[in-house]
């Protein structure tokens, strides 16, 4: 995730953390309320660099999102 848009959640940006897929996820909570960012660098490759781009958004309420998304 790029610094600028880091920056917009400030030390509320929660991550990175890898999800069920090994792929790089971001999470901001507020309260009970989640809001989740799912990039396209895979965890063999190391932390996401500054250039991954966010290819999924995911708002949950009480539990943190999974960002998993199963295409069948």
């Amino acid at each position: 995730m790029s610094p600028t848009r880091a920056a917009a959640y400030g030390d509320r940006l929660i991550g990175p953390r890898q999800n069920d897929l090994s792929q790089w996820g971001y999470f901001v909570r507020a309260k009970r309320r989640w809001l989740g960012f799912l990039t396209d660098a895979s965890a063999r490759d190391g932390q996401p660099t500054s250039d991954a781009a966010v290819t999924f958004i995911e708002i949950t309420k009480g539990r943190r999102p999974g960002l998993y998304r199963d295409g069948c």
